[in-house]
């Protein structure tokens, strides 16, 4: 048993959030609420700009959403010879 808990007492309450979940929590909510609106006005800014501050917006862009929808990974199949399957039976 720890030292300094008493006989029953694990400590952490049952469903209690740690100290570093909860921070985790509030940066969560701070970037889906008030830095999403700033971002997504900063995106309209450069998307109704010039030609480069518009290539600049659509590279935010591909950034960004990547962290919603990540790329899948390219597979090529370079195989040239048959694959042979022996079935074992008992």
């Amino acid at each position: 048993m720890p030292k300094g808990f008493q006989k029953g007492n694990s400590g952490k309450p049952k469903g209690a959030r740690h100290k570093k979940t909860q921070q985790w929590e509030a940066l969560a909510d701070t970037l889906t609420g008030d830095q999403s609106e700033k971002f997504s006005k900063l995106m309209n800014t450069l998307w109704s700009g010039t030609l480069q501050q518009q290539l600049q917006a659509a590279e935010l862009y591909i950034k960004m959403v990547e962290y919603f929808k990540p790329k899948q990974s390219r597979v090529i199949n370079n195989q040239e010879n048959e694959m042979i399957i022996k079935v074992v039976r008992k």
